[in-house]
């Protein structure tokens, strides 16, 4: 189904955005790339392995709900569509890691 495709995209698109408005954040309140990227690229690294393992392994299990990449992908949208909740929730971290960087970046002193 064509809007199940379309659901599968905004939910990447919604997934990409949280991740990109992390490294925003980071960037913002350190003032490092470099170390921006790595937070970033670390933190989507270890929550993909949470998500991945957690079905597998019982300890694991309980840190899903932490993974973006649960909500990414958790309610299925190539067969059900967007699921509200997990749509919130991805859309509510890119508003308040948006708002820290916004923050962040009016707090920096760029005069140096």
């Amino acid at each position: 189904d064509l809007s199940n495709l379309a659901a599968g995209c905004v939910s990447m698109f919604l997934l990409g955005m949280a991740f990109g408005t992390i490294t925003l954040a980071v960037g913002a309140a350190t003032g490092g790339r470099g170390l921006a990227i790595s937070v970033a690229s670390g933190l989507a690294l270890v929550t993909f392995i949470v998500n991945v393992l957690a079905p597998s392994v019982g300890a694991v299990e309980p840190f899903r709900v932490v993974s973006p990449f649960y909500y990414y992908m958790g309610a299925d949208p190539l067969r059900n569509g967007l699921d509200l909740v997990h749509t919130g929730v991805l859309v509510g971290i890119i508003a308040a890691f948006f708002g820290l960087a916004l923050i962040a970046f009016e707090r920096r002193d760029l005069a140096a």
